[in-house]
């Protein structure tokens, strides 16, 4: 099972919240299946308001970082500022 530590938790809480209207979104990474790291990425969508999307160069540069760092990815994550807390039409269709 993935756990988060304390502060990271809160980064992207405090993250989603600065976001609002706006979809929120990140990477996830730690040792050991803990995550202790927590990258903010760009929202580059067209319409952030409901959809994310990552910019590119920053995937590649985030990845590239948190190897250097020891760290592996265990999780993306994004907010749903306008929505409830459950996978939308949209999150459904990508995990197809």
């Amino acid at each position: 099972m993935i756990e988060f530590n304390k502060m990271s938790y809160a980064e992207m809480v405090e993250h989603a919240i600065i976001g609002v209207p706006n979809e929120v979104c990140g990477y996830l990474a730690g040792v050991n299946d803990v995550i202790s790291r927590v990258y903010k990425m760009t929202n580059v969508s067209d319409t952030p308001e409901t959809f994310f999307y990552f910019d590119q160069k920053e995937m590649f540069k985030v990845l590239k970082e948190s190897r250097a760092e020891g760290l592996r990815l265990l999780g993306v994550y994004h907010s749903h500022p306008l929505g409830g807390n459950k996978p939308s039409v949209s999150d459904k269709e990508i995990l197809k």
